[in-house]
């Protein structure tokens, strides 16, 4: 019920998705949102597009209250760009880890397009891609920040619940959409209090993009061709795979009833933004029933590949 009704709300404050024009003398920029098959996607848009300046990194909207930035490695601290850098100019695809106001104040006039995911699933895809990584991975990004990603060598209900990870784990689209906003805890989870106006001002930031699909979308890839006006191929990449070994997955048992609750807790403002899009892009869908199917898809998956 609080779900249809945030929906209901953020439709009439907003209108619906229009999808606009797309300018080949503008650059492409890319909202990516982790775990949302975005290297897949800047691939495909490179290669489709035949991008050869390509900006990749990460802004500061991911690391929530994090701020040991000199402990990074070199090779990863070089992409990192704090609120004093500026992202390259004369970018012809930009896909890397920014929040959405970075790439406004950067791109102003690039062309802007937005893949969103059924948010349960991108969490625990989320919880599963950082639990592959060993200390040795790991060791590029220093001490501290490999400290917070070892969190989800813990089980899903504790990975759920450490608030020094909110940035990665608590409604991130809505997050990146908003970023920074008073309103959004950095080293904390979202109030409850303020879900109406976070959810009017991630709607209305959707409405700003060029284009905007939803990764489950059948169509999803003749969509973006149709957009670009050339051929698109979606390939796969960057897949999560098999836990590191000696922290082994036993996903049903994982999927508790706390977990699963803090799973919706921890998505339900991107799970509207999820419903918004469907909705625009699929009127004729109904997003419970797909919802439920694309979860079951999902974790069924997910036990294949973690058995």
């Amino acid at each position: 019920m609080l779900q249809e009704i945030l929906f209901r709300l953020s439709q009439r404050l907003a209108g619906p998705l229009v999808e606009r024009p797309y300018v080949p003398s503008e650059p492409m920029v890319y909202l990516h949102i982790p775990k949302s098959a975005g290297m897949a996607f800047n691939s495909s848009l490179a290669e489709g597009l035949g991008a050869s300046a390509v900006v990749a990194g990460f802004d500061h909207s991911l690391f929530g209250a994090f701020d040991a930035f000199d402990s990074l490695g070199p090779e990863v601290g070089a992409t990192v760009y704090g609120p004093d850098d500026a992202l390259p100019a004369g970018a012809h695809l930009v896909g890397g880890h920014f929040a959405y106001s970075t790439l406004r104040r950067f791109y102003p006039d690039g062309n802007f397009c937005c893949v969103v995911r059924e948010p349960v699933c991108r969490l625990v895809s989320h919880w599963l891609f950082w639990r592959q990584f060993s200390d040795e991975i790991l060791e590029p990004w220093g001490p501290n920040w490999s400290q917070l990603v070892s969190l989800a060598r813990r089980p899903l209900v504790e990975f759920l619940k450490a608030p020094e990870i909110a940035c990665q784990t608590d409604n991130l689209a809505t997050r990146m959409l908003l970023w920074p906003d008073a309103r959004i805890p950095a080293g904390d989870f979202i109030p409850g209090g303020v879900d109406t106006q976070l959810l009017a001002g991630a709607s209305k930031a959707l409405r700003g993009f060029h284009f905007v699909d939803y990764l489950e979308d059948p169509l999803f890839a003749a969509n973006v061709g149709c957009w670009l006006g050339t051929r698109f191929e979606m390939q796969r990449f960057n897949d999560t795979r098999r836990a590191l070994e000696g922290f082994p997955v036993d996903l049903d048992r994982e999927l508790s009833p706390e977990a699963l609750e803090l799973l919706e807790h921890r998505s339900r403002l991107d799970l509207v933004l999820w419903r918004l899009v469907v909705r625009s892009r699929t009127p004729e869908q109904d997003p419970g029933a797909l919802r439920a199917q694309v979860v079951s898809s999902v974790l069924d998956r997910h036990r294949v590949v973690q058995g």
